[in-house]
Order: structure tokens, then sequence, then C-alpha cells
């Protein structure tokens, strides 16, 4: 019983760490852009004891709902503007925004279309995942 409850730690572990790396990545990108210089591992400290912490003691979840609700409208005002970005043509080719991006950082997705989702590749990857 020992190994399930140790690899269910881990688990909660390893999951913490990843969200608190890229929420520490992403705000000291945002502090950057208020020129706050901080070091990746001051931003992934202070996110980790200002945010996540006081977050994890919280003893009922209910007071998070209307969070949830806020990042559920989060999601839902960049999918209509990233929607409207797509249908309106701003990245496309002759598109508004696309000689702002460097060639280097333009996607490529090939022309293998929906046949690549039956190659060896995509099964791999489907293996990983499961």
């Amino acid at each position: 019983a020992w190994i399930i409850a140790l690899s269910s730690a881990l688990d909660c572990f390893a999951g913490n760490l990843s969200y608190s790396m890229i929420l520490a990545d992403s705000i000291k990108d945002l502090l950057a852009t208020f020129s706050i210089a901080t070091t990746r591992t001051k931003s992934l400290i202070g996110v980790t004891t200002l945010i996540l912490l006081p977050l994890c003691m919280v003893k009922n979840l209910a007071t998070l709902a209307p969070f949830s609700l806020l990042g559920i409208m989060g999601m839902a005002y960049t999918s209509f503007a990233i929607g409207i970005r797509y249908f309106g043509g701003a990245y496309a080719a002759g598109g508004r925004f696309l000689p702002d991006i460097a060639a280097s950082l333009q996607p490529s997705f090939g022309t293998t279309g929906a046949s690549g989702v039956l190659s060896a590749n995509s099964l791999i990857l489907v293996c990983m995942l499961s």
C-alpha cells in the first residue's frame, strides 16, 4: 500500500512543481514588463510561498469558486480573441500581423494533413500518453 501512497504523493509533487515553474516564468516575464528585474528562482519561491502555499492550506475549497469562474471567463475571452484573429485572417499569408513575426518563429505545419494521424510517429505519441 505504501507504493500507491508514494506514487500518488510524487505525482502531486511533480504536478505542483511543473505548474510552479510555469507560473514563475510567467511572473518573471510580467515583472520584466514593469522594469522589475528578478531571477527565475526568486519568482518561483515568491509564487510558491505567496500564492500556492496559501491556496493549498484553504480548508474550504468553496471559497475558490469565484476565481474558478473568473478562469473560465478568461479562457472564453481568449478563445473569442483567437477566433477573431483566425477568421479575420490576421496571421494568414498576407495578413496584417504575419510580417511582425520573425520567420524562424512562424509555425510550419507541413503538407501531411489528416493522413499524418495514422503515421507511426503519432502512434508512438499515443502510446506515450496512455
